[in-house]
């Protein structure tokens, strides 16, 4: 048994062995004693149960005999890993001297008491102190995310000087936002109660980039501790209290969303390299013009998130693609971590900490970009920075791109922004910087930022990616710490809707069925949408169960009936099949796709006789396209016509000479004629020595041998003969 199933199963006895052999490996006197500690309590209140000690303290003593369990293998496998990943980059910051958590707390209200008293001075004096404290301000931000990240479990003491961060009426958002970040990735790390409680703590801050990141970094912490958050009491209490206020469970739903919408980035960023991106690029309006500023629609530059790039004079193609990227922006999708991944090589990137800074331009890599936005750069580092859909990290890449671009280069790019400006780009790039986001973009911009940090760090490899498709879904259903929320049934069709239309129609359909519809109308869409999710997840024989109960609540849904059609056709059941096509062609009698449905159904059921009216219907509405006079030639040929059948191919062919499909049906029939030589020079026409012949020619044999009894020797015999040229000179 594996420690991880013990500790689960709360199943003392291996418990116990497997972590005296854990403990072998690191001869740590102070867990061994800890363990021993553990042992002896377990076994005294058995020796009390046995004796028959009522002792009504029996649970909370397990439940606490647990945790230490679980506490003693967590600082073991930390152990083990300082003594096997010694030269690891989590290794190297933990082996760094850092300032002491009280040094950092003072060294964060000098710099901002500091930054504060500037004010006033000099531009000169100003500056020169600025890059001073900024200097400072640096490495103590440092500091406190590598002590924070790379921290045993703590003591009260580190917890309150945490607090006192969080609470500081002097240190700035930046600093509570990096610290927030650092107890996330500490957690991620290795369980600790005291760093689960300050992100509870953190989630109360007024500041947005502070509470969405306390929000976003909760619920990765409860979905990764799950089975062990059961046993303490202070988180199931603090999270059944905040659980309680509704915009704490909006707040929730929305960042799951998003977080399950992550899972997707990798597909998204394909098709922009793939699909999107080369499309636009061979746009003959793109190579006229460029993406130009001033084809940007003003609502774009406004929101970030609505744009309509082309004029309605560009071509077609180009523009359906910009519109795709837009809506995909427009729902949350990460569309720009295909173009940034490649931008994260600056020195900047290889401190931990700096992909997790809010952007500002007050770090000491940013300085010179900071005076950019001074110069001919303005505006193009005004305008990605204020006006794009940009994340934190995807911020400073930027700017360290445009540092080192060159003068030529930034020029260049400046004078076609400012060439290409409309006469309203200042006035709305002004409302773009003075925009504030909404709670909803911080939190996804900020999974963005985790996201780059998983995938795309040099160090990716050493962390265990909490986007990977191996780790759990992100809904309540698989979380037993988030099923608080099954209870918010408006919430929880909105997260079940969004996850069928992101095609995740496992878990969509598992929050539908958690919903318990019922029998009555108001559920048809319910049973809809759960037999629109089996349907796809290929479990056609649910769906149909599901479509049929839709279809009684609400049976004039033509959407209901063409999806129980399509289901009962494919679960073979033709009759059911027949009779909602036939319901729907009542309302669409010349539908032509409607009726090749039903004769499918009609064929199927071996109900030639019936299929061939609406064959020649078909053959009518179509205007004698080939592949209704191939069925019509089929049926007739299955039905006993075997003279119709040849005639029908006959006419087919005089128009088409080269469609081989009727060729080979034509050279079948002729076969079944007994006119055998006529056959084989049909069979000889169509015949390439590949494999496409050999499909053509058995694929309707079976069913000629099931329904017309011929002998399948003959056409072994006419194959062979075929494929050996045996009349060829």
């Amino acid at each position: 048994m594996k420690l991880t199933d013990a500790l689960r199963q709360a199943k003392f006895v291996d418990i116990f062995d497997l972590l005296n052999s854990k403990l072998q490996g690191v001869q740590d006197w102070s867990l061994a004693e800890e363990l021993s500690d553990i042992r002896n309590t377990y076994t005294m209140m058995l020796r009390f149960m046995v004796k028959g000690v009522n002792d009504p303290e029996s649970p909370r003593l397990l439940n606490e005999l647990l945790r230490r369990s679980y506490a003693v293998a967590d600082r073991a496998d930390r152990l083990l890993r300082f003594k096997r990943q010694h030269s690891d980059k989590y290794m190297r910051t933990y082996r760094e001297e850092h300032l002491e958590m009280e040094n950092i707390l003072m060294t964060l209200e000098s710099y901002w008491r500091g930054m504060d008293g500037l004010k006033g001075e000099r531009e000169t004096k100003r500056n020169y102190a600025e890059a001073e404290l900024i200097d400072m301000h640096e490495k103590a931000v440092v500091d406190m995310f590598n002590t924070i990240w790379t921290s045993d479990v703590w003591k009260r003491t580190d917890y309150d000087i945490a607090d006192k961060i969080l609470q500081s009426g002097v240190v700035g958002n930046f600093d509570k936002a990096v610290l927030v970040s650092a107890v996330t990735l500490a957690l991620l790390e290795m369980f600790d109660e005291r760093k689960v409680m300050i992100l509870f703590d953190a989630y109360l801050n007024s500041d947005v980039e502070v509470n969405q990141r306390a929000i976003v970094g909760l619920l990765l912490v409860l979905r990764k501790y799950d089975e062990r958050i059961q046993h303490y009491p202070e988180i199931v209490s603090r999270l059944s209290l905040y659980a309680e206020g509704d915009a704490f469970v909006k707040n929730v739903f929305v960042v799951m969303m998003q977080l399950q919408f992550s899972k997707m980035t990798d597909k998204v960023s394909d098709k922009m390299r793939t699909d999107i991106i080369p499309t636009i690029m061979k746009s003959k309006n793109f190579k006229k013009n460029g993406l130009g500023i001033s084809e940007v629609d003003a609502d774009f530059l406004k929101n970030g998130e609505n744009p309509e790039w082309f004029s309605a004079n560009n071509d077609d193609k180009a523009s359906a693609k910009i519109r795709e990227m837009a809506d995909l922006q427009l729902e949350g999708a990460d569309v720009y971590m295909g173009t940034f991944a490649y931008m994260k090589s600056y020195p900047f990137f290889n401190k931990t900490s700096h992909w997790f800074y809010p952007f500002t331009f007050d770090v000491p890599e940013m300085l010179d970009a900071k005076k950019l936005m001074e110069g001919k750069s303005s505006l193009v580092i005004k305008t990605m920075l204020g006006a794009s859909p940009f994340c934190n990290s995807d911020k400073y890449s930027f700017c360290l791109m445009m540092k080192t671009i060159g003068a030529a280069a930034e020029q260049m790019l400046a004078q076609q922004v400012e060439n290409e400006a409309g006469e309203n780009m200042e006035s709305l790039l002004d409302d773009a910087m003075k925009r504030k986001l909404k709670q909803a973009d911080v939190s996804r911009f900020y999974i963005y930022d985790l996201y780059r940090f998983f995938k795309v760090y040099t160090f990716k490899s050493e962390f265990t990616d909490v986007f990977s498709a191996k780790e759990p879904s992100f809904t309540p259903l698989v979380t037993d710490s988030f099923k608080f929320m099954l209870s918010h049934e408006g919430e929880l069709l909105s997260l079940g809707e969004f996850l069928m239309r992101k095609s995740f129609y496992s878990e969509a359909m598992q929050i539908f069925l958690s919903l318990s519809p019922k029998e009555v109308e108001e559920d048809a869409h319910l049973w809809q949408k759960i037999g629109f999710c089996q349907q796809k997840s290929g479990d056609n024989v649910g769906a149909l169960r599901s479509y049929l109960v839709a279809d009684n609540l609400q049976p004039d849904s033509k959407w209901t009936m063409k999806h129980l059609a399509a289901v009962a056709y494919e679960t073979k059941n033709f009759g059911t099949a027949e009779r909602y096509y036939d319901q729907l062609l009542e309302a669409d009698a010349d539908n032509v796709k409607l009726l090749q449905m039903k004769v499918k159904c009609l064929m199927e059921a071996r109900r030639y006789d019936d299929a061939i009216p609406f064959l020649y219907k078909i053959d009518y509405l179509s205007d004698k396209s080939v592949s209704s006079q191939y069925m019509l030639a089929l049926a007739q040929l299955l039905n006993g016509e075997t003279d119709k059948s040849a005639d029908t191919l006959e006419s087919c062919l005089s128009d088409n000479p080269n469609a081989t499909d009727v060729v080979v049906l034509l050279a079948h029939v002729r076969l079944i004629q007994g006119r055998v030589a006529d056959a084989y020079a049909l069979y000889r026409q169509f015949y390439n020595g590949g494999d496409s012949f050999g499909e053509a020619f058995w694929d309707n044999v079976a069913l000629f041998e099931e329904v017309l009894g011929v002998d399948r020797s003959n056409f072994k015999l006419i194959y062979d003969a075929v494929c050996l040229g045996a009349l060829d000179d």
